[in-house]
């Protein structure tokens, strides 16, 4: 069955070639399996002759395979091309469980994300929204606390205009008249 779904999706993510599994064992009781894969143009490797970006979209193809509730991806679209990083976004909008992904690929990141946590002074900050909501908010604490240090520096400067007013009048009162 595995075998039958990554003869279909590999296809579609190399742009044509096809994988398969194979029994790497001499008899049934050494039950090695290999992934050989073929992208168009080349002959039959195993996953360690391919390019960094081929060893991507195979990853994405056997992530599609596996049920899993749970996926933990850093930095998912290096090294896939536009038409492997378009599937991995689909993929991940229909994904029914939970992703925490990292990536500074901001398109990435607006396209698949719903739920932004940031890493900040050591703690983790949730915002609950995609990536546009994430910008918007934090637009918004930049707006609060550059009006809190302008209103922090009003205040300093009361009090500094405060002290030398009263300096002033303690002067005046011990002056011999």
């Amino acid at each position: 069955l595995v075998n039958a779904k990554l003869q279909q999706l590999f296809p579609k993510l190399f742009g044509g070639g096809h994988a398969y599994l194979e029994m790497t064992g001499e008899d049934l009781l050494d039950t090695g399996v290999g992934l050989m894969a073929r992208p168009p143009g080349k002959r039959n490797a195993s996953i360690h002759l391919l390019s960094g970006g081929e060893k991507a979209r195979l990853a994405l193809a056997l992530m599609l395979l596996s049920p899993c509730n749970l996926l933990v991806l850093d930095e998912p679209t290096n090294h896939l091309d536009i038409p492997a990083k378009q599937m991995l976004e689909d993929a991940l909008i229909q994904y029914e469980g939970a992703a925490l992904l990292v990536s500074h690929d901001r398109t990435f990141i607006a396209r698949v994300a719903n739920r932004i946590v940031e890493l900040r002074d050591g703690e983790l900050v949730l915002y609950r929204g995609d990536y546009a909501y994430y910008l918007e908010k934090k637009e918004e604490e930049a707006a609060l606390l550059r009006q809190a240090e302008e209103e922090e520096a009003r205040e300093a400067k009361r009090a500094a205009n405060r002290a030398k007013q009263k300096a002033k009048a303690e002067s005046r009162r011990k002056r011999p008249t």
